[in-house]
């Protein structure tokens, strides 16, 4: 099954709309990503943040049995640092019908480690997602190139 990544724009009348990227990845749709190393090599091996010289941060968005159903790119930064916009994921996640989501990231470093300011951005944008109803089941940061991963998730944070 191919999964679209989508993209917000504005209309005329500067409402916002989803479009598709014209991007497509291959996933199973018939399977359900509660597996963080599943997710984590989808993002480094489909997606192709193993090769990523900065930071990305997307948005997997999955219905209620945890099937993949589209993702967004939030965020573009540098080597070694990007937003983490937790207003523009919640909105993507909303416009996408989503009712779980992941997030990731990558570190072009190669060491997985979040820092005080991933762990920061994770506590924000978990209480956010509460707040609206959707569920925040792991944020995933992949170590570039050396395809380690850590997952707040497997360590319960």
């Amino acid at each position: 099954m191919k999964i679209k990544e989508y993209r917000t724009a504005l209309t005329a009348d500067r409402q916002t709309v989803i479009r598709e990227t014209g991007r497509t990845y291959n996933a199973d749709g018939r399977k359900c990503y509660t597996d963080p190393e599943m997710i984590a090599n989808f993002m480094l091996d489909e997606v192709g943040t193993r090769e990523a010289a900065e930071e990305h941060v997307y948005i997997l968005c999955f219905d209620t049995k945890q099937h993949l159903t589209g993702l967004f790119e939030a965020s573009h930064g540098s080597v070694n640092e990007s937003m983490f916009p937790v207003r523009e994921i919640m909105q993507k996640s909303l416009l996408l019908g989503a009712v779980n989501i992941a997030v990731t990231h990558n570190h072009p470093s190669g060491d997985p480690t979040p820092s005080e300011a991933d762990k920061a951005a994770t506590s924000r944008l978990k209480n956010a997602a509460e707040i609206i109803g959707i569920n925040v089941i792991d944020h995933i940061i992949t170590g570039g190139i050396t395809g380690y991963y850590f997952s707040f998730c497997e360590n319960r944070m």
